[in-house]
């Protein structure tokens, strides 16, 4: 359980990432589109990692995965 920043337990939010080639593509294309209406929703840019409490994936999904973690980081080390 997570509170995601409520107090309140809540489920956890999980990120799974799949595909390669064209289905890696619309993958990336409709997180990118889901992250643009939590990002107007909130009035704020919101990358995944604010979001999900758990994310992976494998070959493209992977990969995309690992994007986000590693900006999360540097975010996170330069903060």
């Amino acid at each position: 359980m997570s509170t995601h920043g409520y107090g309140k337990p809540q489920p956890l939010l999980l990120l799974s990432l799949d595909g390669g080639g064209v289905r890696g593509l619309s993958t990336i294309m409709i997180l990118d589109h889901l992250m643009r209406l939590v990002s107007r929703s909130l009035g704020r840019r919101v990358e995944p990692w604010e979001i999900f409490d758990m994310m992976g994936g494998t070959s493209t999904g992977g990969h995309e995965e690992l994007i986000h973690e590693a900006r999360n980081t540097a975010t996170f080390i330069e903060g």
